[in-house]
């Protein structure tokens, strides 16, 4: 895999595709935290709900996530809803990604929730 900060550097300039592509297909429970989050993200982006609920299953029980890793799982929850359909989760899961984010004084993950909205 390329260096995480290349792949997120792709992600925040919106080459979404690209950045999921430079992942290398490694087996997800042996990747980082981050990586997998990012993952996650990158997959509900560009429409594998599927693929993105299986990695936030297996994370969101882990103990001593930080306020910004729940954040991100919760606006991945968003995506993966509004792939579903399910407007009001959507609504639930991003007012909580924003909540998260303001907990941990993550600004760019609140304004990217608010946009959303």
């Amino acid at each position: 895999m390329k260096s995480l900060a290349a792949t997120q550097g792709l992600w925040s300039v919106g080459r979404l595709r690209e950045a999921l592509e430079s992942m290398s297909r490694s087996d997800v429970q042996h990747e980082s935290l981050a990586t997998r989050l990012l993952r996650a993200e990158l997959l509900s982006e560009v429409g594998h709900a599927a693929g993105a609920s299986s990695i936030v299953q297996g994370i969101e029980t882990l103990r001593g996530l930080t306020e910004s890793e729940r954040s991100q799982i919760e606006f991945v929850k968003a995506n993966i809803e509004k792939e579903n359909g399910n407007f009001d989760a959507v609504l639930h899961h991003l007012q909580r990604s924003i909540s998260f984010a303001e907990r941990a004084h993550d600004l760019d993950r609140v304004c990217l929730a608010q946009l959303r909205l």
